[in-house]
């Protein structure tokens, strides 16, 4: 029996299919390779691409922030100015409304004083009560002679300015002050009621010097004491029956043009 025609094709087939095996094995592992460098290739740029958008994402963020910061930053700054500046106008017109308030308060005292001394009457009567309701001491410190004594009514005048010696300090203390902030017209006001103050306290001095030196002692002193009281007695505006005159007037204009002034801080809000 003839075993190599037996075994001949199994050998030749058997290396066939080893040879086949090894070319399949061969292009198998190509295959898996060329998948396993695609895949490689694939994740490499995956990870490049998300690599990239994490950079430009937290670029795109970082810039986001750093917007926002210096929009937070202005916003903040703009804030501070404006509560600076509201600080500041409020305490502004709380310093203006408490000028206003003591002003109006120190020109009608003043101005009530100015007008009680052009009224003679007046001051007859409120230091007349005065001495009815033992204040008598008081009045004499100042005035030595009796209520019937030629100069007496013109040493009330002065005695009366010099009562209202605190007012017009207080009204003098605002003499810088107040034009500072409130202008030129407001000064002109201060300026003429220490004028009208300075011009009664010396009508009504001069005219007690005249008495005391004695002009007014005999009919010819009278004459020449009348002629020479003349224009102190219009400073006074004891001239005519007509009662105050020009000086009364100068005062009340003053005294409404600090008004008009103030007027206005009084009734209007805070600015902004």
């Amino acid at each position: 029996m003839d075993f190599g025609a037996f075994f001949g094709p199994a050998v030749v087939a058997a290396g066939v299919s080893g040879l086949i095996s090894l070319v399949s094995l061969f292009l198998s592992h190509r295959a898996a390779e060329r998948l396993h460098t695609k895949k490689l290739a694939f994740d490499r740029e995956q990870g490049e691409r998300m690599a990239d958008a994490n950079i430009e994402l937290a670029d795109r963020r970082f810039k986001a922030e750093q917007d926002l910061a210096e929009r937070k930053f202005t916003f903040d700054q703009q804030m501070a100015k404006q509560r600076f500046r509201y600080e500041r106008n409020l305490h502004d017109h709380e310093k203006r409304v408490l000028l206003v308030e003591q002003a109006i308060t120190a020109f009608r005292e003043a101005g009530d004083i100015l007008k009680d001394v052009q009224a003679p009457n007046i001051l007859l009567f409120m230091y007349d009560t005065m001495n009815r309701k033992d204040h008598k001491a008081e009045v004499a410190e100042t005035i030595t002679e009796d209520r019937h004594g030629k100069a007496y009514i013109y040493r009330l005048v002065v005695k009366h300015l010099q009562n209202g010696n605190a007012i017009f300090l207080r009204l003098q203390s605002l003499q810088y002050t107040f034009p500072a902030h409130f202008g030129e017209e407001a000064r002109k006001a201060f300026h003429t009621v220490f004028a009208e103050h300075n011009n009664l306290r010396g009508a009504a001095m001069t005219l007690i010097d005249l008495i005391d030196k004695g002009y007014a002692d005999d009919v010819a002193g009278n004459e020449v004491f009348d002629r020479m009281a003349q224009p102190f007695l219009e400073t006074l505006g004891w001239s005519t029956r007509l009662g105050p005159g020009k000086a009364n007037q100068r005062v009340e204009d003053a005294i409404s043009s600090i008004e008009a002034i103030c007027r206005p801080f009084l009734t209007y809000a805070v600015p902004e």
